[in-house]
Formats: C-alpha cells, structure tokens, sequence
C-alpha cells in the first residue's frame, strides 16, 4: 500500500526522500501503475539533477524490481563521474539499454511527482533535458512503456483537449 494511504503526509514522505537523497545520493520513487488498464508500473530516480547535476532517468513497465536495480547500477556511474545523455547506450551489468526521450505531455500529468515536490522543496530547477527513459536495447517503447509513446501522449486517457491532440496527432504520427 501507498505511503499516503498508510497516513503520511507530504511533507513527510519528502522529507524521507530527502533524507535518502542526502544519505546514497537519490532516492527511487515506485508507481504500481495501479490505474487505468493501459497504465505500466514504473519506477524513477529523484535526485541525481540536484546532487550530480545529472537528469533524472525512469524505468518502464516490466518488474520494478528489476527496474530499480538498473536505475541503481546507473545511479552508481553517475556518483562515480559518468555522464549520460539522450541518445547513449548504456550497460548495467550485461545487458544494454536505450536512453529516450520522456514526452511533456507525460511530464504535465505528474509522471515523476516526487522529483517535482522534492526538488521544489529544495528551490532547486532540473538540469535538462529533466528526465531520461532507460529502456532495453531495441524495445519497442510504444509496446514496452505505453504511457511514454506519443501514441499513449495523445490517446484517449490524454488531459489534452480535442483540437490539441489532433495537432500533436499530426506532428507526431503513430
């Protein structure tokens, strides 16, 4: 269960991310993806831009498990001086791994909420690009992360009005 639902406040569960983010150098912040069926759980980093000047990177989909393992071996080579930026290919352990794009439009409905609170806690801006997807070498991402495609942008579970999707339709075919 959810920490709110389990009574904590904001504050307080902020709070204890900063406090990982001070004692490892980030925090990792899971989303069961318990929401509408075509949502996938994912999994985020929250500090790595304030403490390493770094973006923050995200899993999607599959185990979250497995997820924060691979944010971890990266959190890892970026404490140790690793820059990585869009468009690299990335090795945790042995296997490769993509790093895309997230859309805006995903960015604007909360997808990685608790960077946005902690980092707004400590008046800090995200460098940019603000966040990068970790996805398999050659994984289909509309099919392994739905939520980060552009077609899942613009879908039916979209916040975006008509007139607006059709115009983000027409600048990003599916």
């Amino acid at each position: 269960m959810c920490e709110i639902c389990n009574g904590k406040s904001q504050a307080e569960i902020v709070s204890d991310v900063a406090a990982k983010v001070r004692h490892v150098g980030w925090a990792l912040q899971a989303v069961s993806g318990a929401g509408p069926p075509t949502e996938v759980p994912w999994v985020y980093t929250v500090g790595l831009s304030s403490g390493f000047g770094h973006p923050d990177l995200v899993w999607m989909g599959g185990d979250i498990g497995e997820g924060a393992h691979v944010l971890n071996q990266l959190g890892n080579l970026v404490r140790l001086g690793r820059r990585f930026e869009l468009g690299h290919r990335v090795m945790a352990g042995d296997e490769a791994f993509d790093l895309t794009s997230v859309h805006r439009a995903h960015l604007q409905r909360g997808l990685v909420a608790m960077c946005d609170a902690y980092y707004a806690s400590i008046g800090h801006r995200p460098v940019l690009p603000g966040l990068l997807q970790v996805t398999r070498q050659g994984a289909n991402v509309s099919g392994a992360a739905p939520l980060l495609s552009h077609e899942g942008a613009w879908g039916s579970g979209s916040q975006l009005g008509n007139r607006a999707a059709r115009r983000a339709r027409r600048r990003h075919p599916a």
